[in-house]
């Protein structure tokens, strides 16, 4: 999934895939009230994260170890630039059961 800025992904389920969710040059996003399950890898982005990040809550995360925020790694680079670095974002309230969407 391709996004930019000002978008809401509510009540979705991400399973199965390659990628959970995939994020590139994305701001101030919410992403809340999903299932993510069974996905290669949970979570990729590149972005400029500043100076307003995606904020991400509640979403049932399947290897979530029920302690304490999700940590939600990925990076952040610069198309006209080989610099990138690791970025961490938080899901602060993670769900402990999945959601039931239809």
């Amino acid at each position: 999934m391709l996004l930019n800025y000002l978008y809401q992904l509510l009540y979705l389920n991400f399973q199965d895939n390659a990628c959970g969710l995939c994020l590139y040059e994305a701001y101030n996003n919410e992403i809340g009230f999903n299932n993510f399950i069974d996905d290669k890898a949970t979570f990729d982005y590149n972005i400029v994260d500043f100076p307003y990040p995606n904020k991400w809550y509640s979403n049932y995360w399947y290897d979530w170890p029920e302690i304490g925020p999700k940590l939600i790694w990925g990076k952040i680079s610069y198309w006209t630039s080989l610099f990138s670095f690791t970025w961490p974002n938080f899901d602060w309230h993670p769900a402990k059961e999945p959601y039931d969407i239809s």
